[in-house]
């Protein structure tokens, strides 16, 4: 159980080595920071359309909300998604806005159990636009979801599975 803590450490602490280099690298914050209402939805697991999965009673919801927080330091964290069932969840992570209008992050989200131990994490990747005069965003998302112990960065590792969907922003502050 320690080991599994270490490495689901280990792996929010490299998201924050690589924001720590974001930040030093010169980019401006833009206009993106701030607090935003995140509504997404999981479009297909593996391929195969999440209504699908949800009508079979494999998943529980196909659709989510969470509180985004983007921070002028090139982190970023979410709330609970509340999507897992008796899982809890915890994501922390980078981004950068490589033009005035478009923004992309890469986040890690731990879900634990309901005895607060890691069991599997994703790392979710986003690429959005600015829409509403820049009172929110909308975008696409790719979910990698791993056991912990495995490394999602070596290529060699094959995830559980892979969500990908849609999400829509307003920014609250």
């Amino acid at each position: 159980m320690i080991c599994k803590r270490i490495v689901a450490a280990g792996l929010v602490s490299s998201a924050w080595s690589v924001a720590a280099s974001a930040q030093n690298s010169g980019a401006e914050p833009g206009p993106f920071v701030g607090v935003y209402f995140s509504d997404y939805t999981v479009e297909f697991i593996d391929g195969t359309p999440c209504q699908d999965i949800l009508d079979a009673g494999f998943v529980t919801t196909c659709n989510s909300s969470q509180l985004v927080m983007v921070n002028a330091d090139g982190t970023a964290q979410t709330a609970d998604n509340n999507a897992s069932p008796n899982a809890r969840s915890d994501s922390m992570g980078i981004w950068d806005s490589p033009t005035a209008t478009t923004f992309r992050s890469r986040m890690v989200t731990i879900y634990y159990d309901e005895d607060s131990r890691a069991q599997t994490f994703d790392v979710v990747e986003s690429r959005s636009r600015a829409v509403r005069g820049g009172r929110g965003t909308e975008g696409t998302f790719e979910a990698r979801n791993y056991n912990v112990g495995q490394n999602p960065f070596n290529p060699d590792e094959i995830p559980n599975f892979v969500n990908t969907g849609i999400f829509e922003t307003k920014k609250l502050r």
